[in-house]
């Protein structure tokens, strides 16, 4: 499972104990990288953002308000 944040950091107490890859991408610094997740995923940049990727597919994809801790804990779970 990997999980890419993008720039929302008060989800950081849920996941830190969880054993997946987590990827902090600074939209800033890598653009090019953010518009290949962007391409790759079929999701469009939002900030702030969460992406939750298993298998290959984006399975959560939340920005602003829409960002729910309990959605993101049921996919880590």
């Amino acid at each position: 499972m990997l999980l890419i944040f993008y720039v929302y950091e008060p989800i950081w107490d849920i996941v830190k104990e969880s054993d997946f890859e987590l990827n902090y991408l600074d939209l800033l610094t890598y653009r090019p990288l953010s518009n290949e997740v962007e391409r790759r995923y079929n999701v469009l940049h939002e900030s702030p953002q969460i992406l939750i990727i298993k298998d290959g597919k984006c399975v959560y994809n939340a920005s602003h308000r829409k960002i729910k801790n309990e959605e993101i804990q049921k996919q880590l779970d």
